[in-house]
């Protein structure tokens, strides 16, 4: 790319844009690493939605200087579909001031796949490597933006905090009172169970029209188990339809070669993990979220610590316990929601939170936000 032309600059290298973009409410700005690239190397900063394409050369070609500054004077046209981002950029030259040196134009074709893999052609050349979504700056510091919108430890019994907003997870089993449930401004949403393998739950038609009817947030996840993963998604995604309000989940209960597990059927490898997450991507352009415990979580993390691909799924954290000092730091700085109420932990006498109209069997998550943020946000698909 810019390496062609032996441009030496040590200043950001901004493209001065014509944008034309299709479907890019959702863009995420990458950063893109070439293949072939030394560690002090160039790198490339996208983002489709503002109409930025920056290449950084870190240090200059052999023999150049490195004080020159300038922008890329260009044209680019970026469209996204579906995750996948292309471009068509004319490269004009560097501009300094009024004047452009280099001035023959130049074309580049860009396209980056739904897996953060990119090609890039510059004159002719073609170059690869990967691009990762940038991670925001509160992120960077240790707080995930799902828990960034509230002071406070979200690791610390954040329940007990009333500004934080809950969601339901029920399945058919549990009862629910809709209109004692109306009295808690806290609830926001809920997640209800639509399948499990290949067979459905038979409540959830019934339970999301009269949540809908409420005003409730509404999403539905499926138990993955050790059936084929492709046909247990395009099953689930049968049963709930492709209602784009709707947040959708993944559960996994356990690991293949795990010690103890509620069944058997649901010890499930991670590559069954790997293949229903890019399924529900593939038929509904987000991948959904993941319900795990800490065992799982913790797993999950070592084995995705570095993936560009499975750092965009969020994390639903299943931990019944008050305070978390182990969190499993990996792809996730913190989780999107925590499931920290059950019957495992929900006793007649002593309970982290009620919600009136349910019984203590039923689930309980925390958004680390207000009930507003929440529901701004939602759905929590990314």
């Amino acid at each position: 790319m810019l390496r062609a032309l032996h441009f030496a600059t040590s200043a950001a290298l901004f493209l001065s844009t014509q944008f034309i973009a299709v479907h890019t409410a959702s863009a995420q700005p990458y950063e893109c690493q070439f293949d072939d690239a030394q560690p002090d190397g160039s790198f490339i900063e996208l983002d489709a939605k503002t109409g930025l394409y920056k290449h950084t050369p870190l240090s200059p070609p052999e023999g150049e200087e490195a004080h020159v500054e300038g922008s890329l004077a260009s044209e680019a046209k970026f469209v996204e579909n579906e995750g996948a981002i292309a471009a068509v950029i004319h490269i004009l030259g560097v501009q300094q001031g009024g004047q452009i040196i280099g001035g023959d134009t130049h074309l580049l074709t860009f396209h980056m796949s739904a897996d953060g893999k990119f090609v890039e052609v510059f004159d002719g050349k073609v170059n690869q490597g990967t691009c990762k979504e940038q991670v925001p700056e509160t992120e960077e510091a240790g707080v995930s933006q799902e828990t960034a919108v509230l002071a406070g430890d979200p690791f610390s019994h954040p329940w007990d905090n009333s500004d934080t907003a809950i969601v339901l997870d029920p399945f058919r089993g549990n009862s629910i009172d809709w209109d004692k449930v109306k009295t808690d401004p806290r609830v926001v949403g809920m997640i209800h169970k639509a399948s499990q393998g290949l067979g459905a739950n038979n409540k959830y038609a019934e339970r999301k029209n009269a949540a809908v009817q409420l005003g409730y947030a509404w999403g539905s996840y499926h138990l993955l188990t050790t059936a084929d993963a492709t046909q247990q998604i395009d099953h689930y995604l049968s049963v709930v339809g492709n209602d784009a309000k709707e947040s959708r989940a993944v559960d996994v209960e356990c690991l293949a070669g795990a010690s103890s597990c509620q069944s058997a059927s649901f010890k499930v490898s991670v590559a069954s993990i790997e293949t229903a997450l890019r399924r529900v991507k593939e038929k509904t352009g987000h991948f959904p979220l993941l319900y795990v415990n800490h065992s799982v979580a913790t797993a999950l993390s070592t084995r995705w610590k570095n993936s560009v691909e499975f750092a965009n799924v969020r994390l639903w954290y299943a931990r019944f316990k008050n305070n978390v000092t182990d969190f499993p730091v990996g792809p996730w700085q913190s989780y999107a929601l925590w499931q920290f109420s059950s019957e495992i932990n929900c006793t007649p006498s002593s309970c982290p939170y009620r919600v009136p109209g349910t019984q203590r069997d039923m689930d309980l998550n925390l958004y680390f936000g207000t009930p507003e943020q929440l529901k701004s946000r939602w759905p929590l698909e990314r």
